[in-house]
């Protein structure tokens, strides 16, 4: 029988306490890939995106997480991974400041589907999953279970998170995980997302 991943209270209560060890480093993963990055980006993530210029940027962080998570850990137009997305028509939004290639939002880039430029996107793969692989030595079986149990538990902790207080609502809202078995599903699903989203520039 598989068991079932905590809640997040425990898993925020064990983290807090330091009693016990969490079960499986996908769920301790997904902890701290909440409270270092998610959780302090995310509150202050549609005002970034107002001071960004871009009106067609949807106001959300799409975050990618592939069962067979052997993949480069982010989706940055610095790390040239993006250029292989285009079999998928996913393709960055370049823009020029001086002369200078410049990505509009700091660490991440905005993306667009073909040459649709009624809607941008933020994407990324979410990086702690191809760091268990990496780190651990994982073998596929064993780097699958610990990324299903990040998934589990990200989506526990982001959802008890909606609840804490007006602000970390509208910091929940402004996040979209997406999980499937290999890079095409995932990126199949996001465009079906983002094909759903209602144009932000006529």
């Amino acid at each position: 029988m598989t068991r079932e991943p905590p809640a997040a209270v425990e898993v925020l209560e064990r983290a807090a306490t330091g009693r016990g060890v969490l079960d499986n480093m996908g769920q301790g993963s997904a902890w701290i890939y909440w409270t270092g990055y998610l959780a302090d980006i995310l509150p202050r993530f549609r005002e970034r995106i107002g001071r960004s210029g871009d009106p067609a940027i949807i106001p959300k962080l799409f975050i990618l997480i592939s069962l067979l998570g052997r993949h480069d850990a982010r989706a940055s137009y610095s790390d040239s991974r993006p250029d292989s997305w285009a079999k998928y028509g996913i393709y960055p939004v370049i823009v020029t400041r001086s002369g200078t290639e410049d990505r509009p939002l700091g660490r991440h880039s905005v993306y667009r589907l073909g040459n649709d430029d009624s809607k941008h996107f933020l994407v990324e793969f979410a990086a702690s999953v191809r760091t268990m692989g990496i780190m651990r030595g994982l073998s596929d079986a064993e780097l699958a279970v610990q990324t299903r149990a990040f998934y589990y538990a990200l989506k526990e902790i982001w959802s008890h998170a909606s609840t804490d207080s007006e602000q970390a609502t509208i910091a929940a809202e402004s996040l979209v995980i997406i999980f499937g078995s290999s890079e095409a599903d995932v990126f199949d699903q996001l465009k079906a997302v983002i094909a759903s989203e209602p144009s932000r520039v006529k």
